[in-house]
């Protein structure tokens, strides 16, 4: 019989030895698992950080060009106000030089011509004020929609649910039994 009693004891620490070992396997495949998970949303959060940078190159491509088409049409529109703006000046000098008031004559014939000029200057500078309002607009909205993209990154969303430790209560009611354990005893000596 006493021969049993050890063979006896070592079949408990072979099992309690193979426990361990497969907790242990547990243990690692739980890691690898998670660390796959993680490598996993590292690798999507890079491909959607990609897809949003591909997307803000291209709608600021595409500002871009909106900027330099309104810029070349403030331009054209300048350049033709400025010829139009001397045809009407010849024209006029043409009227004044016919009914014999020139320009060199007097006030009023050039006072018509300054007024022509400053016509043209106020649409110039009408368009120009636009223009820059326009493009100011457009900026402001890319620099909003680059803060908000520092912020999406630097926040992005809910975070992974907090894992388990091995060996401590994981959930609400196993933390809250472990709370309302070490309370019983206060409690007792309280009503007593």
């Amino acid at each position: 019989m006493g021969a049993l009693l050890p063979i006896g004891s070592l079949l408990g620490l072979a099992q309690t030895g193979a426990g361990a070992w497969q907790q242990y396997q547990m243990m690692q495949y739980q890691r690898a698992q998670q660390d796959h998970q993680q490598r996993w949303q590292i690798w999507q959060q890079q491909q959607a950080d990609r897809a949003a940078q591909l997307q803000e190159r291209r709608i600021t491509a595409a500002e871009d060009g909106d900027i330099a088409r309104m810029r070349t049409a403030v331009a054209e529109t300048t350049d033709q106000r400025r010829q139009a703006l001397r045809r009407a000046i010849a024209r006029q000098r043409a009227r004044m030089g016919a009914s014999g008031t020139g320009a060199a004559t007097g006030g009023s014939g050039e006072a018509i011509l300054l007024g022509l000029i400053d016509d043209a200057a106020l649409a110039e500078a009408g368009d120009r004020r636009d223009l820059k309002g326009r493009i100011d607009q457009i900026t402001a909205d890319r620099h909003y929609r680059r803060r908000i993209g520092l912020l999406d990154r630097s926040h992005p969303g809910p975070q992974a649910p907090i894992r388990p430790v091995p060996g401590w209560p994981s959930t609400a009611i196993g933390i809250g039994r472990g709370v309302v354990d070490g309370l019983t005893p206060i409690l007792a000596q309280r009503k007593g």
